[in-house]
């Protein structure tokens, strides 16, 4: 309710609202008849030339509901909505329905998102499951409870163990679905520049084991002393996403911006779809390009302070011959303490509360920057001569990443100042 805009002292037939760009247009839209009795909306702002289903999806955002456009519709807002009782069931908007643009010449202000209305059907309840999610911070859990499960004991146990669990818990109802879904399961912490098949044969000697009992087994098992961590990714059929579609990878670290992080995380998987947002203490960012390896076109939004953005590079770096989108481009929302590379790319100087949503609209709104980053290979010093047994074990060459980029300010300054200080007495600064 915070984001509701209270319309009691503006009247509804204004003329329409145009933004500062004089490509796009403001416009109300109200949640249904309570939202229209109670002239309470929300403003969303959409392109000149959007589509129907564009501007649907825009208010559905509005609402932070995360549903098939398809099921809903915008309706103009006229007197006549104010004084119908049903309103749900009203087509005094068909007309408009199956236009390609909602934007002609003479374009209603206000408009009213509603449920398209559904023929009456006698539903068996075999054919449907109770669902119970957990939104929790490390990551969204799925369980079918028993037909025989009543919701408030559930609840009334959930409590018992914990209030925030219970606050972070929502029931749905799901159709049964006789699709078979395939579940991947990334396995981290395995040593390093091992071959295929000796990986194969760790994971076949320590987890040898029915596939469901996997993802708790992985908890308890170390290699090399080394815990392993487990996170489950679903399948992204990719063949499904739309043309000019670019979804949205989001890694986020909860621990940056004094804990800002974790909130961040809970309000980024409630305007997504939660599998696609990721934290980054629980695997790090290479589970997220796995499950996006095959979309065709992403975007990345990264969470954190400088640290963070070159950890996910990094990563992306390593993975990237294995994406079909191989140079996805990378957003930036600073959360750390200096925050020179969002300064740079001009994603500011840090976050400071702004609303969840409007990042994202920022992400989609940005333009695309070349930035100077660079592989660097070091090789190891040639091994000296009276090694043991004459043979010494050549160390492997190492392979980093560096960010080339200019700042001003206080750093700007102090480095002037150091060279200024060696030019006159270059005696003092030798190496």
């Amino acid at each position: 309710e915070g984001d509701d805009v209270d319309g009691s002292t503006q009247g509804p037939a204004k003329d329409v609202q145009i933004s500062t760009d004089s490509s796009k247009q403001t416009l109300k839209i109200f949640d249904g008849s309570d939202g229209v009795k109670r002239n309470q909306f929300r403003l969303i702002s959409v392109p000149r030339i959007a589509k129907n289903e564009e501007v649907v999806e825009a208010a559905l955002r509005a609402y932070y509901i995360n549903d098939d456009q398809q099921e809903y519709e915008l309706q103009t807002f006229t007197q006549q909505a104010l004084l119908s009782d049903d309103v749900i069931n009203r087509n005094d908007a068909a007309e408009d329905s199956n236009l390609g643009s909602v934007f002609r010449e003479s374009v209603p202000e206000a408009w009213i998102i509603r449920a398209k209305p559904k023929d009456e059907e006698a539903e068996c309840l075999q054919n449907f499951r109770l669902v119970e999610v957990l939104m929790g911070g490390k990551q969204v859990q799925r369980m079918v409870l028993d037909s025989q499960k009543l919701i408030l004991n559930r609840l009334e146990d959930i409590k018992k163990i914990s209030i925030r669990q219970m606050n972070q818990t929502r029931f749905y109802i799901v159709e049964n679905s006789k699709s078979t879904v395939q579940v991947n399961v990334f396995v981290g912490g395995l040593p390093p520049q091992l071959s295929p098949e000796e990986y194969m044969n760790i994971l076949k000697d320590e987890l040898a084991i029915k596939t469901e009992r996997i993802y708790m087994l992985v908890k308890d098992t170390t290699i090399n002393d080394k815990p392993l961590n487990a996170v489950v990714i679903p399948e992204v059929m990719a063949s499904k996403i739309p043309q000019n579609c670019w979804p949205l990878l989001v890694f986020v670290n909860p621990k940056s911006g004094g804990l800002k992080g974790r909130d961040l995380l809970y309000c980024f998987r409630k305007l997504l779809n939660p599998h696609q947002v990721f934290e980054l203490t629980n695997g790090g960012p290479l589970p997220g390009f796995h499950m996006f390896s095959k979309v065709p076109s992403f975007r990345v939004l990264v969470c954190g302070g400088d640290g963070t953005v070159g950890w996910v590079l990094g990563a992306l770096e390593e993975i990237r011959h294995k994406l079909v989108c191989s140079e996805p481009s990378v957003a930036i929302l600073p959360l750390g303490t200096g925050n020179d590379l969002g300064r740079v790319l001009r994603w500011g100087a840090g976050y400071s509360g702004e609303d969840p949503y409007s990042i994202l609209i920022s992400v989609d709104e940005a333009d695309d920057v070349l930035m100077d980053r660079w592989t660097i290979l070091l090789d190891a010093e040639e091994p000296a001569e009276g090694a043991e047994n004459g043979m010494a074990e050549p160390e492997p060459p190492k392979i980093v990443q560096m960010n080339n980029y200019c700042g001003l300010g206080i750093d700007a300054e102090l480095s002037l100042d150091f060279h200024h200080a060696r030019e006159e007495e270059p005696g003092k600064f030798n190496s």
